[in-house]
């Protein structure tokens, strides 16, 4: 694995509540995430998962600490840099082509280079027979597959994915983890990909950020030390499974502690 990409050190972040008060949303947050490596952030509702991913994509910033990218301050959204939501963020009056070119539109690379680059990423995600269909005739799953390509036809160092598979059925939640990782394997891109999915978790990452709430903050990190392509049937994947269970049912004991 390569070098640190992403250093995040002492990070805080606090909001002003409706009465005026301010409230921690996350504190004492330190992190060191490497060049090319798959990092899931896991975590209960409210543990911060999805605002430690906003800052680090620089959509927001810490109250407190700081974020570094290849030893640079964030300090705003990097086009070197892609985000990956859950409503998947495509343009209805567009083409699935259309939709996966639009970034290197953006960026001014001529059509019929950018056209090739953007068929190369859609044959990748298995929907080259779909170029010339819009988004409301695919189906979520396949939608979710032109948002990924989309995200990759830009050549980023860095994907941040915030819960991107939630929104689909189970077996198709499955197809594409089982693309995710089959892509990072063949890209390996950086990404860090926000989930509350133990199963998926385990499935897709190298190390495993369990998150806390109350404030939020890091709990444990737990290096997945499992070959891929993954077995999720496999006793090295289900003994994994199993310690991270425990410890994400300890630290959702403590939040209910917390809450009485």
């Amino acid at each position: 694995m390569g070098k640190a990409k992403i250093v995040i050190e002492g990070v805080e972040k606090s909001f002003q509540n409706k009465a005026g008060a301010w409230q921690e949303a996350l504190t004492g947050v330190d992190l060191e995430i490497r060049e090319g490596e798959f990092v899931c952030l896991l975590g209960p509702s409210g543990c911060g998962k999805t605002t430690l991913l906003n800052m680090a994509a620089g959509f927001d910033h810490p109250t407190g600490g700081r974020i570094l990218i290849d030893g640079e301050p964030v300090s705003g959204p990097d086009p070197k840099h892609v985000t990956i939501f859950q409503n998947y963020g495509l343009f209805p009056w567009r083409t699935v082509l259309g939709n996966v070119e639009y970034g290197l539109e953006v960026q001014g690379v001529p059509r019929p280079e950018r056209q090739e680059i953007a068929r190369e990423y859609i044959d990748l995600v298995g929907l080259e027979k779909f170029a010339g269909h819009h988004p409301h005739e695919l189906s979520g799953g396949m939608q979710q597959r032109v948002a990924l390509a989309r995200a990759l036809a830009v050549d980023p160092e860095i994907i941040f994915m915030d819960e991107p598979f939630g929104a689909l059925d189970a077996m198709t939640r499955y197809k594409m983890q089982e693309e995710i990782s089959r892509i990072w394997q063949e890209k390996h891109k950086t990404i860090i990909f926000v989930t509350h999915d133990i199963d998926e978790a385990v499935y897709l990452a190298d190390r495993i950020v369990l998150m806390s709430p109350h404030p939020g903050r890091v709990k444990r990190v737990l290096e997945v030390p499992v070959g891929r392509p993954r077995e999720r049937t496999g006793y090295d994947f289900t003994t994994i499974r199993d310690k991270v269970f425990r410890e994400f049912e300890l630290v959702h004991h403590q939040d209910l502690e917390f809450q009485i």
